[in-house]
Formats: structure tokens, sequence, C-alpha cells
């Protein structure tokens, strides 16, 4: 089973290689067609095993690439199987219609054609290989548990089990909120919204979320789809059993769990892409 999966034009194979040999003397293992497609096969349904049994596609996005009703294909069948999908731009050209509605949203890379060795997709694709645990914070000493106890919801686990009893923690308003998240359109932000409250809810219910979105994506996003809440100096994402699930980094999150967010991570709700942003 191959972790990254090479998503390329015949036309671009040069590239491709250069890409899957530097990966791999990471350690890092690659599928890539024709050299895992075995001699005697049906060339389609190895396309879709290498998809299926690797957890990311890396998109060699190029002119070639992008007119490819292959690539298309690929990028498709790794959507619907919700493999995280790494566009990485060979050449700045505009995205086709075909692959706009998989791709526009998600955060690219640009290939440095100083940059043999890949470092920039190295780092990010161990990043996602091997994200950070959570920290998980030590029990209180013995002598503290005759203070007051914490009032619910201001940890983490406190707005999962006692939400009927939470109140917003509101920041002051001479306090720069630490994170914010960026609504994307075409891989651009168009708005910028901060995370001035904890726990923030994203929805469609304006009485009861924090950020509503427009009315042409109410049928896909709950009235309150997914929850941001902050313990510390982390940040973590929350899906509430929405109907049609939350995707971070286009990988679909189990709901009611929570999931650290880093800097930089594309989440996708309903139609809408947001990018979240850590400040200093």
């Amino acid at each position: 089973m191959s972790e990254v999966f090479i998503g390329h034009s015949s036309k671009d194979k040069l590239v491709a290689d250069a890409i899957v040999k530097a990966l791999e003397c990471e350690g890092i293992s690659c599928w890539i067609a024709p050299r895992d497609v075995l001699a005697g096969t049906n060339y389609g349904a190895e396309i879709i095993k290498g998809i299926r049994n690797c957890s990311i596609l890396v998109l060699v996005f190029s002119e070639n690439s992008n007119t490819s009703t292959a690539i298309f294909r690929e990028v498709q069948k790794a959507f619907a199987e919700q493999k995280i999908i790494i566009p990485l731009r060979i050449q700045n050209v505009p995205v086709s219609d075909d692959l706009d509605f998989y791709i526009s949203g998600l955060h690219w890379l640009d290939a440095n054609p100083r940059d043999h060795n890949y470092s920039d997709l190295i780092r990010v694709v161990r990043r996602l290989l091997n994200p950070p645990k959570p920290t998980t914070a030590k029990p209180p000493a013995k002598a503290a548990l005759k203070q007051e106890a914490p009032k619910a919801g201001k940890g983490l686990f406190g707005f999962l089990f006692n939400s009927k009893n939470t109140e917003p923690e509101n920041f002051p308003d001479n306090v720069q909120p630490c994170a914010t998240l960026h609504l994307l359109e075409d891989g651009e932000p168009i708005q910028e919204i901060p995370i001035n409250k904890n726990p923030f809810v994203l929805g469609r219910n304006r009485d009861q979320a924090d950020y509503t979105f427009e009315s042409e994506d109410d049928k896909r996003i709950g009235r309150t789809h997914a929850v941001i809440n902050r313990d510390g100096h982390r940040y973590y994402i929350i899906d509430k059993q929405s109907r049609n699930g939350t995707l971070l980094n286009g990988v679909k999150i189990e709901p009611d769990k929570p999931v650290p967010l880093e800097d930089g991570m594309i989440i996708r709700i309903g139609r809408r892409n947001l990018r979240f942003q850590l400040h200093d």
C-alpha cells in the first residue's frame, strides 16, 4: 500500500518521475502509472486501486493535466474516496471547469524550479501523513480539588457534553483574535472572519451560529453545522452531526470528535471553503 498517488499527464512524465524520486528518497512510498500497473491487468482498475489505497493524491498541475480527461477522473475518484488532494502547480494556467469544483478551494503548492528536491512538498506530505496529536492536560493535584470547579463549557470537552448550559466566551474588544477564517472563492480569500468567541459556531441558523452562510448553501449546511473550539493555545473543529459532514483538507471528519486545526488547513462546509489561519 502506497502513501501518495501521483496524478500526472504522460506529457509531464519527467517532472512526475522527479517528484516520485524525491519523495521515495525521504521514505514516502508512491504509486505512479505506468510503473506500478501490473502487466496483464486492467489499466483503469489498477488506477482505481492505487487511489483507493493511498492517503494523498498529488496532482501535478500543468496545461497538459488541466485538459486531461484521465486526470479529471483520477481527481474525481480521489474526492469521492475522501483522499487529501495536493495540487502542485508546475505551470500557471487557469483551472478548467472540470477540475474547478474539486481543487479551486484547496491550498496549492507552487513548484520551485530551483528546488529539485521538492522540499516544500515533502514537508507538507509528512505533516499530513503524521498530524500532530492534541496535547492532553495533566490531571490537577489533589490539593487543587478543593478549589471552585470551572464553569461548564470553558474547556474543550465542556462544550461537547454540556452544550445546553454553555455560555460563549466573548473576547474583549481590545483583544485581537488569535485565529481567523478566510472564506475562499476560486482559491482566493474574499472575506476574513475573526474567531472572536469560544466556542465559535458555523451554520445557517442566525440565532445559533456566530457565522452564517448564504441561503444558496442552506440545503447542504446544518443549522449548527460545526464548531471551532479553543483550548489554551490550540484550536479544534467539531462536526455537530451534520447531514453532509465537514471536510478538513479534503477528508471527512467524524461527528462529535474534536480534530486539531493547523495553520493553513482548509475546512469545507457545503460548497464553501474556509482557510484557517493562526496569528502570532
